[in-house]
C-alpha cells in the first residue's frame, strides 16, 4: 500500500502541471537512476490534456528496446476545470549490457481517422556492473623462480594423415549434403514451425483460461500481443508494430476485423471481455500455421 501511494504521488506530479495547457503535455521518467541486468525498472508516464479530447496510453506491443515489458498499473482519470490528467506506471526489465539505456514513451491523441503520437522527453538509466575486475600485479613486483630443468615437449602429431582423413570426411559430408540437403532443410524448417506453434498454443490457451476466470483487460491485451508476435515470426511481417486498424487492413479478413474490433471495445471501451473473439484469433493462427507447413512441404 505504501509503494502504491508513493507511485500515485509521483504520477500526480508528472500528470498535473502548475498551469493547465491548451495542448497535451506528456511527462515520463524512471523512479531510479540505475539498474542491474534483470531487475525491474519503474517508469511513470503522465499526460495532461483538455477534457474534450481522447488520449490513449501505449500497450505492451510498443517497441521499448532495450527494455522488455513486464506489467503496468493504471490510475483513474481525474478532471478539474476542463483539464484531465491520466497516469500509468510501467514496469520494465533489461538484459542488454549497454552502460546507459534510454526510454521515451508516447501517448496517442485520437482523431477521427488516425492518432497523433506525443512523446515525453527521454529518460535514462545507468547499468550497475556486478563483475569486479581482479587485482593485478606489476611484473617487476612478482618474484620469479629460475630453473634449468629440462621440459619434455610432446612429439609432433601425424598432421598429414589427419589432414587426409579430415579431407575425406569433409568430401563425404559435402556429397551427402548435395544429395540430401534439400530434404534436411525442409525437415528442419517443418520441425521448427511445429515447435513454435506448440509453444504459442500452450501460452495462448493458458491466457484463454485466465480470461475465462477473470476477464481482465490486461490479460486480454497480453493475449492479443502474444497472437501478433506469433504471426510476426511466422510470416515475417511487423504485426507487433501495427495498430488494430493497420492489422485489419493487412490481413483483410472480415472475421478477424470483427474479432479485433470487439477486443478493442472490451479493452479500451470498458465492455465485458468475451472469450469468443480470442478463439477466432487462435483459429486464424492455426490456419496460417497449416498453410505454412503445406508451403514448406512442397518447396
Amino acid at each position: 500500500m505504501t509503494l502504491r501511494i508513493a507511485l500515485l504521488s509521483v504520477a500526480v506530479s508528472l500528470a498535473w502541471p502548475a498551469i493547465a495547457q491548451e495542448e497535451p503535455q506528456v511527462r515520463g521518467r524512471f523512479l531510479t537512476d540505475s539498474i542491474r541486468i534483470g531487475e525491474e525498472a519503474v517508469y511513470v508516464l503522465g499526460a495532461t490534456y483538455p477534457q474534450n479530447i481522447d488520449v490513449l496510453f501505449p500497450d505492451s506491443s510498443i517497441n521499448t528496446f532495450p527494455f522488455e515489458y513486464a506489467r503496468r498499473e493504471y490510475f483513474p482519470t481525474v478532471t478539474r476545470n476542463g483539464v484531465s490528467r491520466d497516469s500509468v506506471v510501467y514496469y520494465y526489465r533489461t538484459f542488454e549490457p549497454d552502460s546507459v539505456q534510454t526510454l521515451a514513451l508516447p501517448v496517442f491523441v485520437v482523431h477521427e481517422r488516425d492518432c497523433t503520437a506525443v512523446y515525453a522527453d527521454a529518460d535514462s538509466l545507468f547499468l550497475k556492473r556486478i563483475l569486479v575486475l581482479p587485482d593485478t600485479a606489476r611484473l617487476d613486483a612478482v618474484a620469479l623462480k629460475e630453473t634449468i630443468a629440462f621440459e619434455r615437449i610432446p612429439t609432433s602429431f601425424g598432421w598429414v594423415v589427419a589432414s587426409a582423413i579430415a579431407g575425406v570426411v569433409m568430401l563425404l559430408a559435402a556429397g551427402g549434403y548435395a544429395v540430401f540437403g534439400k530434404t534436411i532443410r525442409r525437415h528442419y524448417r517443418m520441425r521448427k514451425l511445429r515447435n513454435n506453434f506448440a509453444r504459442f498454443m500452450e501460452s495462448y490457451t493458458s491466457n484463454l483460461s485466465r480470461l475465462r476466470e477473470s476477464a481482465s483487460p490486461e490479460v486480454a491485451e497480453s493475449t492479443v500481443s502474444l497472437w501478433k508476435k506469433y504471426l510476426e515470426k511466422l510470416e515475417l511481417r511487423p504485426y507487433t508494430k501495427l495498430t488494430t486498424k493497420e492489422t485489419i487492413q493487412l490481413i483483410r479478413d472480415d472475421s478477424i476485423r470483427q474479432s479485433l474490433q470487439s477486443i478493442d471495445r472490451s479493452i479500451y471501451g470498458g465492455q465485458t471481455v468475451d472469450v469468443k473473439p480470442f478463439e477466432g484469433l487462435m483459429d486464424f493462427a492455426r490456419d496460417k500455421f497449416e498453410r505454412k507447413m503445406e508451403e514448406v512441404m512442397h518447396e
